[in-house]
């Protein structure tokens, strides 16, 4: 069922046209990005019919503006060195990927023609060392916890560690898997070219924050064993949710899980007295674990026996995703229940 855009701030018709795309899969395709998704967020995204506005979806016009001015520039580089002898390009850009895949977590009419993996990244340097670039446009908590360091060239990189940009790491890693599997091509490195949509030159002095709105984040590689592993048990718990979809309707379809909902955990902040604008120092406590209730009960129990006006404040959790990003969460069993 289709996207239904609309325009309530009267955008001219070319910007419009420019987001129709609606991310509607064919059957027997599903994308990188679907997959490393939420089953339900497919389900939805494929089944129902749901509203967004142009103004929400302007950063992408951006980031496809910005993918055609790199991918005309690679062009212009592949041209400049057949003009000047180099017979083997240098970069290839715009790679649409495509690998046909055939197991056990086919349904009867995907038997015969295997499910497809689609993807699609920005550039490959195709001379040693062979490197896997994508561009994403995004904010800068997302790279905050990247460790700043120098590569071989002396450049300033940011390295990804294993809990930081895991989407980014699994996408590209199953596009780096692909490329093996159909072309035999083993890319050595992965890149991600980083615009930084909120950047600020007031913060940019910081030890931990960006120093400039344009960085390079440099993601591990995986080996190709347990990518394959990976995409089989995605491909495993998409296919178990559809066929559930299909059984019972979208309610019999499993909740999305705390990560992909984007959930926060609840907060208890201590202050020296009711109305105070900062929490004490030591006095924020993140609510995971019933011993963290505890230390954060004792710890205000304490303060109290010296100043009886001392205030704990607790702050829901958020649902971030499913409030303020999701927008087919009005046919969500999750979200009407909690949010309705």
């Amino acid at each position: 069922m289709p996207r239904i855009l609309t325009n309530k701030f009267g955008f001219p018709e070319p910007l419009l046209r420019a987001l129709s795309y609606d991310g509607y899969e064919k059957r027997g395709f599903i994308s990188t990005t679907a997959l490393i998704d939420a089953p339900k967020v497919r389900i939805l995204r494929n089944n129902t019919e749901y509203y967004e506005d142009v103004s929400d979806l302007i950063w992408s016009v951006r980031g496809s503006a910005m993918h055609v001015v790199l991918e005309r520039a690679a062009e212009m580089i592949d041209k400049f060195d057949k003009e000047n002898g180099l017979l083997a390009p240098r970069y290839e850009s715009e790679i649409k990927l495509d690998y046909k895949l055939l197991g056990k977590h086919l349904t009867p009419d995907e038997v015969e023609d295997g499910i497809h993996l689609t993807g699609t990244f920005d550039l490959m340097h195709i001379a040693s060392p062979i490197t896997l670039f994508d561009y994403k446009d995004t904010s800068v908590w997302k790279v905050i916890k990247c460790k700043k360091s120098i590569d071989e060239r002396g450049a300033t990189v940011y390295k990804a560690g294993p809990e930081d940009v895991k989407d980014w790491a699994k996408q590209t890693n199953i596009y780096r898997y692909i490329i093996w599997k159909t072309r035999g091509i083993v890319v050595e490195k992965i890149n991600i070219i980083v615009f930084l949509k909120d950047w600020k030159q007031s913060e940019a002095y910081k030890e931990d924050y960006p120093s400039k709105p344009v960085i390079i984040v440099s993601i591990p590689t995986y080996n190709f064993e347990s990518v394959e592993r990976f995409i089989e048990t995605r491909l495993e718990l998409h296919h178990g949710a559809q066929m559930l979809f299909e059984q019972g309707g979208l309610d019999a379809v499993p909740e999305c899980t705390r990560e992909e909902r984007w959930a926060t955990n609840e907060t208890w902040k201590i202050y020296t007295h009711e109305g105070a604008s900062r929490a004490i120092s030591g006095g924020v406590y993140v609510i995971d674990s019933e011993e963290q209730k505890v230390k954060a009960q004792a710890h205000y129990d304490a303060l109290r026996i010296n100043n009886p006006k001392t205030f704990m404040k607790k702050f829901d959790g958020e649902d971030r995703r499913c409030e303020n990003y999701c927008a087919m969460n009005i046919h969500c069993h999750y979200y009407k229940s909690k949010f309705r």
